[in-house]
């Protein structure tokens, strides 16, 4: 009986540790909450802006640039297409580089919320 005391008591001090770690996982998973919230609304915004640019290309808003507009629309597929290869590529080394860890998500998703808003201001300097 004196040993099941002992043991009960040995343990209080233990729970003492117990708040940090969830307090980090909870603040870890908002973290990544966050971060996959401001990649989708970039990804979305850089993809508003593709589809507008498309459209105008469509539309013939770029014939003073004397290039076809099927050339010019396959040629902006192609880049798009190979820009988002990129991108997740790049971000996957990024990711690998920084380690494990519960950061490495958070890592993974500001690269590609960072090389969207990037993608998006240079079609928006190109195009608009």
């Amino acid at each position: 009986m004196r040993f099941l005391i002992l043991f009960l008591v040995s343990l209080v001090p233990l729970s003492c540790f117990a708040e940090p770690q969830l307090e980090a996982k909870l603040s870890s998973e908002h973290g990544v909450e966050d971060a996959q919230y401001d990649y989708e609304e970039a990804d979305a915004s850089v993809t508003d802006t593709f589809r507008f640019i498309m459209r105008k290309v469509n539309a013939g808003d770029y014939e003073d640039y004397m290039v076809p507009i099927s050339v010019l629309d396959e040629s902006l597929m192609d880049s798009q297409h190979t820009w988002k290869e990129y991108r997740d590529a790049h971000c996957y080394g990024v990711q690998t580089l920084m380690g494990g860890g519960a950061s490495k998500t958070i890592d993974y998703l500001e690269c590609l919320t960072e090389l969207s808003k990037q993608r998006e201001q240079q079609l928006r300097d190109l195009y608009l």
